[in-house]
This record gives structure tokens, sequence and C-alpha cells, in this order.
């Protein structure tokens, strides 16, 4: 179980659920400042079950937590004006300096193919070998800087009907995604974790989220 923690100060009340056991790590959603690797430190020293999951999403662009401890990093969009072996150098610099801070998984890279509601410049495009080829040199950059990466959201967020945060949003059907949306995902190895995406499925989930769905 990963314990959701928005202001850093919760990370001192997560040490109580560590010291019993109770939690594998925390998801860090706030704006962390320059004693956020005490806390770590801390929460780490406190675990009945060893080392613990401290993720963070640090995608770049609209979605990061530590510009204002690290700078500034562009959007996965962004990033596409680069070749693909310099991505991978830049996310590998920036997730060693987080690994320096505590950090040991970055909930990012987005695989979603299209910018719909929601997803926008998170997304590398709308074709899915430029996501296949961005999302994995980004992928590969996480893991080279010593984080686990968990890529997001599958099935596919990038041609769903509404934003996921203020609605279940429908997808395609399966049948179209196939050659689309689902593309990224194929081939992936365990050296990614998958993030399963909050979205209503034709043909798979029929009305239900994805991240409920035994199909799914």
């Amino acid at each position: 179980v990963l314990l959701p923690v928005v202001e850093q100060a919760e990370l001192a009340d997560a040490v109580a659920l560590a010291e019993r056991g109770l939690i594998g790590g925390v998801v860090i959603i706030g704006k962390p400042d320059e004693g956020v690797t005490d806390a770590i430190d801390s929460l780490h020293a406190s675990s009945m079950t060893g080392r613990l999951v401290i993720a963070v999403d640090e995608e770049g662009g609209n979605v990061q937590r530590l510009d204002g401890l690290l700078g500034l990093l562009p959007s996965a969009f962004g990033l596409t004006e680069l070749e693909p072996r310099q991505v991978r150098v830049v996310i590998a610099d920036r997730m060693a300096a987080m690994a320096d801070l505590g950090f040991t998984v970055n909930l990012a890279p987005v695989f979603d193919v299209g910018a719909g509601p929601g997803i926008g410049s998170r997304s590398f495009g709308d074709e899915p070998g430029v996501v296949v080829t961005y999302g994995r040199a980004f992928a590969d950059g996480v893991l080279d800087g010593g984080l686990f990466p968990v890529a997001k959201h599958f099935p596919g967020h990038g041609r769903a009907d509404t934003d996921s945060h203020d609605d279940l949003p429908t997808t395609p059907p399966l049948e179209e995604m196939s050659d689309f949306d689902l593309v990224p995902w194929r081939g992936l190895t365990d050296r990614i974790g998958v993030m399963v995406g909050h979205l209503d499925v034709p043909g798979l989930t029929e009305g239900m989220p994805a991240s409920l769905s035994p199909e799914a």
C-alpha cells in the first residue's frame, strides 16, 4: 500500500504507519522543499519491512513536483525537440538528482497516444511510433538514473473523451485501440511498471473503470 502525501509535513505522520508495517511507501503529490531528504531518511529508518517505495510524478511540463528543487523539466511533447538519445541523458541526470533526494520510483513516462482532455503536452505525440521511441528513451533514462519507471495510463488516455480527474472517460472501442493506443504497451519488460487508467473501454470494461476491471 502506498500512502498519498500532499504536504511534506505528512511524511512525519507516515512514520507511525511504517513502524507498524502498514505501508509499503508513499506517493508525494505536493511540492517538497529541501527538508524532504531528511524526512525520507526518517521514513526508511522507521520501516519494519526494509527500504520503502518513495514515488513521485515527475513527467515534466505541467506535471512535475520537484521543479522548485531541481529546476524545470520540459513536457513530454517538448522533449521531442531533442533526439531520443538526448532525452535519455536528460532524464537520467534528472533521476540521479532525484535518487540523491531519496526517491525510488518515478510515475512516468506517459505512454498515451494523443493529446486529449487531461493529457495535452503530457503525451509525446499523436503517432504511436513517436510515443514508443520517446517513451522508451524516457523510461531508459529513469532506469539509468537509478529509479524505477511506471508508464501510464494503460490502456490509453490519449483519445478519451474527458479528463479522468473530472469524470469517467470513455475511450475508443478496444478494436480501434489495438493498432494505435495499445502499440506503446507491447513488448514491455518487467523493468517498467504500468499504471492503469480510470478509463471505460468499450468492448473490454463495459462501463467499469479499467483500474477496477479484471479484464483490463
